[in-house]
């Protein structure tokens, strides 16, 4: 506990690029870093067998007060495999995380190789995800964040505001068995997602989806060349709801102009 991991370049881990899965850890923070090129390899889960998780970072249910601030996610998860089923890929993630309380702001989240840039598994609690930028999509399934919870473990005061999501299949946000307590999903621009936000049909418990701009460019500099800033007269300028971020991913003060920008770029 009470650990900063900044400025790094964590690449190339068989398994992941950080554990954080002691028995309590808590008030760490990851600032600043750059995951990529984790796992890629062919992964052969045998027959009746548990397919694990390839992830940049995991978090586990005794962890709490863990801080991701301007921090780069790409290019993480298992290669395509022959015979596996596509389940299997649903365990890689840029962040897997359990417990709570996170910060996850200013962060970016493109070109995984398999799974979501973000789980929200069941039991989490307390969570921001704010300001951050995905770009996908999820090879194999919806959404480029999955809630994931159940009635004995819900999910509880998850407040998604102020990203950006770009081209995610179908929904920009997916859920499994999602059982939610005042979770919020508000301020989120939303490109290349033909459903959508998400589908809160199949969500128990109580959500509010409100203020997100869908089916709208959100014009980045150059996506080619995974530049995310905001091009002049961007949509997403000045458009996001005023929260607790007082600087962007390049470090710059927020809010500039006359509210805060969404995504990672002020």
């Amino acid at each position: 506990s009470y650990i900063v991991i900044q400025n790094f370049d964590i690449t190339a881990g068989y398994w992941s690029g950080a554990n954080v899965n002691g028995a309590g850890n808590h008030d760490i923070h990851f600032i600043g870093n750059h995951f990529h090129n984790i796992g890629n390899r062919h992964y052969t889960v045998p027959s009746g067998a548990t397919s694990y998780g390839i992830v940049g970072v995991y978090a586990g249910t005794a962890t709490s007060n863990i801080t991701f601030d301007g921090n780069e996610f790409n290019n993480i998860g298992r290669l395509p495999t022959s015979g596996q089923s596509t389940t299997d890929y649903n365990h890689d993630h840029g962040l897997y995380v359990y417990g709570g309380p996170y910060s996850i702001v200013n962060n970016i989240f493109h070109d995984q190789i398999a799974g979501w840039d973000i789980q929200i598994s069941p039991g989490v609690h307390d969570t921001s995800i704010l300001c951050n930028t995905f770009v996908g999509p999820n090879p194999n399934r919806d959404g480029l964040i999955v809630l994931w919870a159940d009635t004995g473990l819900p999910n509880t005061n998850i407040t998604i505001q102020n990203n950006i999501f770009y081209n995610a299949r179908n929904y920009a946000i997916d859920s499994y068995q999602a059982t939610e307590v005042n979770t919020l999903i508000d301020h989120n621009l939303v490109y290349g997602s033909p459903s959508g936000v998400i589908n809160t049909s199949v969500i128990s418990g109580s959500i509010t989806v409100s203020n997100n701009i869908s089916n709208t460019d959100p014009t980045f500099v150059n996506v080619a060349a995974q530049d995310y800033h905001l091009q002049a007269g961007s949509p997403a300028i000045d458009a996001g709801a005023s929260v607790t971020d007082p600087h962007d991913f390049d470090g710059n003060s927020r809010p500039q102009g006359s509210g805060f920008d969404i995504g990672a770029y002020e």
